[in-house]
């Protein structure tokens, strides 16, 4: 039987081990991602490539014709200059800081459960009169006039929440507000459970250094990750994104490499912390085992020994 409990407590360390690992992932997750102060200076750094004038050139005109093409778009070859013309000088890059700062307010805001709605403002009174500006030379006066009616009916802000149907917005609503929830429950009470089964033998010293092997495996393994693989990791994660969005968006890959590569080293402090409480854990627990022969801790508090 004493076999099958050690086996048993030995599972029940590597599940322990496993929650101590995803809590430090959670608890990252939520000091970073869940801070508008980091995740918008994250965000700068994303979008610094546009600073470039060539980078933002081709992310403009590959824009264009990626709309174009989703929406069987069919342009006038002599208005297309111009409508890139009006992209570049309204689209700026301080416009696409701009706008990603006001949509990341907007999550952040219901990832922290002040609001319950989201806004996704999209102003394109620059781009407007920039592109008018630009026909205003290459059309006779009939035609600008047209083409004026025309621009003009086409509001200057655009809500781009209210494109969203109503069901799918819902749903993304509730999914950011139980963010902070389901991290909590991944960093305290997961943890906190296989904890409580360390002791479901009642023996205080095998409990503790179940619980000290958990919280140093689960510390060694994130330190380890951190230290040793943080460019691959950072790396990896930064391709697949740059391989899932569109070829003129590639430029995000810098930025979300530094991003992953950030998070990952801010791993090293904690999980230094909780494997040197885990290895103290163990050094009180297996001097119990054997020179005090594991003592059973009884339900009334009181500890005996084997």
């Amino acid at each position: 039987m004493k076999l099958v409990w050690i086996i048993l407590l030995i599972f029940i360390t590597v599940l322990l081990s496993g929650s101590i690992i995803v809590a430090q992932l959670a608890y990252r997750i939520e000091a970073s991602l869940l801070s508008y102060r980091y995740t918008s200076g994250m965000l700068n750094q994303v979008i610094d490539p546009l600073d470039d004038a060539e980078i933002h050139r081709n992310t403009v005109r590959g824009a264009f014709r990626y709309i174009r093409k989703q929406l069987s778009m069919r342009v006038p070859v002599e208005i297309e200059p111009h409508i890139i013309h009006g992209s570049m000088e309204g689209f700026s890059a301080e416009w696409f800081q701009r706008t990603a700062d006001r949509m990341l307010y907007s999550v952040q805001l219901v990832l922290n459960g002040r609001e319950k709605h989201l806004t996704f403002p999209l102003s394109l009174g620059g781009f407007k009169s920039a592109f008018l500006n630009s026909a205003r030379t290459g059309f006779s006066t009939d035609e600008y006039l047209e083409i004026e009616r025309s621009v003009r009916a086409i509001p200057s802000n655009i809500e781009l929440a209210d494109e969203i149907p109503e069901d799918a917005m819902n749903r993304i609503i509730r999914v950011l507000g139980n963010v902070r929830f389901f991290l909590i429950l991944l960093q305290y009470v997961t943890p906190a459970v296989f904890i409580i089964l360390c002791f479901v033998f009642r023996r205080i010293g095998s409990g503790f250094t179940a619980v000290g092997a958990g919280l140093l495996i689960g510390g060694t393994a994130i330190s380890v990750l951190s230290t040793g693989f943080a460019d691959t990791v950072a790396r990896s994660a930064s391709s697949g994104i740059a391989e899932a969005v569109p070829d003129f968006m590639s430029w995000v890959q810098s930025g979300t490499f530094l991003i992953i590569h950030d998070l990952v080293q801010k791993l090293i402090p904690v999980s230094l912390v909780v494997a040197v409480i885990g290895l103290g854990l163990i050094g009180l627990g297996v001097p119990l085992i054997i020179y005090k022969q594991d003592p059973e801790i009884r339900w009334g508090g009181e500890i005996t020994p084997n």
